[in-house]
């Protein structure tokens, strides 16, 4: 039968293996410093800003742009405050891809080749809306009207 380790050995042993590794990670970076360093300000490339409407206009949120181009979603929030171009881009490719879905949408409801979006097109724009009569016979053939209100 084995037996079972002492937890305050097990524990001693882990503190001392971890003290050991940061000196020597301190040691073999002594004079070097982590990360960015203090006062260097993160901006934007032409090429990264180019990006920015297609990234956008594909529906990828802040967060997914940030990672995409290899920066904290903080950065780019502090990026985004300091450089209106940015935003502008940002700004610009969401309305870019929001118009061309529009513009699809009514092409499909003004030809007639979508009824579903015929239908869903004088519901949203037109306030038009269904109304049933209430009695089974209706029900029971699918009938309904349409009442424009203004």
């Amino acid at each position: 039968m084995s037996r079972p380790l002492r937890r305050g050995w097990m524990a001693a042993t882990v503190t001392v293996l971890c003290f050991i590794r940061l000196r020597l990670f301190k040691t073999a970076n002594k004079g070097k410093q982590m990360g960015r360093p203090k006062g260097v300000i993160r901006k934007l490339t032409k090429e990264e800003i180019e990006k920015l409407p297609g990234l956008a206009g594909i529906g990828c949120n802040l967060d997914q742009i940030a990672h995409i181009l290899g920066i904290a979603p903080v950065t780019l929030d502090r990026i985004m405050s300091r450089d209106p171009k940015v935003k502008e881009a940002i700004e610009k490719g969401r309305a870019e891809a929001g118009a061309k879905v529009k513009a699809t949408a009514f092409q499909q409801a003004v030809t007639g080749k979508n009824p579903a979006m015929t239908m869903f097109w004088l519901k949203c724009r037109e306030k038009w809306r269904e109304q049933h009569s209430g009695t089974d016979e209706d029900d029971a053939n699918n009938e309904f009207s349409l009442n424009y209100k203004k």
